[in-house]
This record gives structure tokens, sequence and C-alpha cells, in this order.
């Protein structure tokens, strides 16, 4: 976009700072989009400023979330904004709407290309993302204060965090929960780092749970850290990280009141080491190895009962039909029997009719 056209009484001014710079954006009164970008005082752009005007004339759009959506509690508060709760006026689907202030952020166009590439995730074990726009938040509008920008995240919505149902239970541990919640955030992980990126704040309190018939669907969400695994942007052993992480996660499982620390010790000092210790232990790198990668980790033998669940959960079901069908073969031949009786006793009565007829000529 130009930046050397000049001001015409049909177009409104704001501003707005990102990254140590200031843009104007320019929109048709009446209008919500954007018109056009400048750089004060007609500077040239550079490869950045295009790229920032055209993130700003394809996707700002003022007074998107007030007129798509009904606003209705907060579902949690960071330093780079809020998350809320919100019911679409259209489809009456309720959502999670994540608000990025982007004044708290260091470049609004990276964190856009993030939700853009969130978007395009798609997995049960992996919190949907939807839609993303940038808007603002001012009440009223001057070219003399820098406008207010938010980003609108629209995601999933789930019923709790991994987190919440852990303090709930308050220690008390569920071997089959575990193995179950564990390996629907492996198979989640394995997704995101086959899609080339990586997470990097893994924890509870970012790994979602969805109720579905009484049972909870695990869901990697809060990807307010993501990064793309390009070589430009990759730092050191990132999805290293995220396994790290991730071992951290089944520690809180199993051992939801011991440090790392203390597992180490607890098993210098009992000799306790299982197949579960053992994974924490190769995932969070107390073994002085590299840890193993996601798609490694579920062919570990602690997922062995959840097919060892599985195959007793067939065999009931199996014993189960076979108790019917005996049952039923049983009902059947009690009815085949009740029939022959009844065709005697109608056998009876039409011999005892004739007999009567005969006597009566």
């Amino acid at each position: 976009m130009s930046s050397t056209q000049p001001e015409r009484k049909d177009t409104t001014k704001f501003t707005f700072k990102n990254g140590g710079k200031t843009y104007e954006l320019w929109l048709a009164l009446g209008e919500e989009k954007v018109n056009e970008v400048r750089l004060p005082g007609g500077k040239k752009f550079d490869e950045k400023d295009h790229a920032m005007s055209k993130l700003m004339s394809e996707n700002f759009s003022n007074e998107t979330y007030e007129k798509t959506f009904s606003q209705l509690q907060m579902l949690g508060k960071g330093s780079f904004g809020s998350v809320w709760s919100a019911m679409h006026k259209y489809d009456k689907n309720t959502y999670a709407i994540k608000k990025i202030i982007v004044s708290k952020v260091e470049n609004i166009y990276m964190v856009f290309q993030e939700a853009q590439a969130l978007a395009k995730l798609e997995h049960p074990n992996v919190v949907r993302y939807f839609s993303s726009w940038i808007q603002s938040c001012n009440s009223d509008w001057t070219d003399l204060t820098p406008v207010k920008l938010t980003i609108f995240i629209q995601m999933e919505l789930c019923s709790t965090s991994l987190k919440r149902v852990l303090e709930k239970r308050d220690g008390q541990i569920d071997p089959l929960f575990n193995i179950k919640i564990f390996h629907g955030i492996m198979k989640g992980i394995e997704y995101v780092h086959e899609k080339k990126l990586v997470h990097r704040d893994l924890k509870t309190d970012n790994i979602f749970l969805q109720e579905i018939n009484t049972e909870f669907i695990p869901k990697i969400g809060d990807f307010g850290l993501v990064k793309s695994e390009e070589p430009t942007h990759l730092e050191a052993n990132t999805k290293e990280n995220d396994i790290y992480c991730l071992g951290v996660v089944l520690k809180d499982l199993y051992f939801p009141r011991k440090s790392l620390d203390d597992l180490l010790i607890m098993v210098e000092q009992q000799g306790d080491f299982n197949n579960i210790i053992e994974l924490i232990f190769k995932m969070t790198k107390m073994t002085g190895s590299d840890p193993p990668q996601a798609t490694k980790i579920l062919e570990s033998d602690i997922f062995n009962m959840l097919s060892d669940n599985h195959s007793g959960a067939l065999t009931s079901k199996i014993n189960s039909l076979e108790e019917k069908i005996k049952s039923l073969e049983q009902e059947n031949a009690d009815l085949k029997q009740e029939n022959n009786v009844k065709k005697e006793k109608i056998k009876s009565l039409e011999q005892k009719i004739e007999s009567m007829d005969g006597k009566a000529d």
C-alpha cells in the first residue's frame, strides 16, 4: 500500500504502535475494514511494514466480537490478556475467546501468524482453533491517542483442565485414568511435532479435558508461546523441551506430591523402579541420555494397560452376549415346550368335541 496518498475527507485516521514503530490506520467513514496502512510523514515501507500492512488490511474488523458473540464469563487472565466464554449469536454454540493485548506483545505479525497456523491444526487431542481477527478496544477513537488493538482467537471450549481434575482428586491415583489421559496427550503432541510446531509451555494448566459420555478426552491447548520450527526460529531442542514438560506431567499424574528430585531419592533409597518411573526419568533426561521422541514414547509398554483393558472389556462383552444367547435359547426351548402342551390340549378338546357330536347323532 502506498504511504504518499493525501488525506481524504471521507476517511478517518488512527494510529497504533508495534515493534517500536507507529503505524497509521486509514478507515473509510462508517466502515469497519482498514483501507490503508501508512507510516507517519510519508516514510517508505520496508519488507516488515508491507507484511504489517497486508495483515491489518486482511484481518482488522472493528466490532466483530460485539456483533457476533455474547460474552459470558472470564475463564482466565494472564500477562498478555484474558480468556472468556462466549456464545456465538448465530450458531448458538459456546466458545472460548482469547484476547491478546497487542501493546503487550513485541510483534503482532508473529503472534497473528501463529494464530493462523493453529487454526490449521485438527486433531482430537488438540484444542480446535476456529478463527482469529484484530480489533480495536477503544471506546472512543481519536487520531491523537494510539488505538488499543487486540487479537481475538476463537477456540473450542473444554469442560475443565487437567490441573483442576488432579487438584480435586487430592493425591488419589487412578492408573487407568492416568494412562488414558497421558496416551491422548502424547498422541496430540506427536501430531503437533509432525506439523513442525512446538508448544514450549506444556503443563497441567493448559492441558484441557473435554467430557464426552462420562469419559475425559485430553486436549493440548493454550499455545500462547507456540513457535514455528523453522531453522531461523528454532531454539535449541524445542521438541525435547516439550517432551521434558510432558515428563513432568506424567510425574504429576502418578506422583503429584513429589518433585523429580524426590522421585530420584525414593528410587535410590527404596529401589522402587518401575516402567512409569523409568519413562519419567527418560523424558526429563535424568538418565543422562536424550529424551525419546513422541512416537517412540507411544510404543512404551506403559500403554499395555490400555490394550489389556480393551481386551478385558471385549471379553466381558463376549461373555455377556454368550449368556444372553444361552438365555434366549432356553427361553425358546421353554416356549416350544409350552407350545407343545397347548397343542396337546387343543387336540384333546377337539377329540372331546367329536365324541360329543357322535353321541348327539
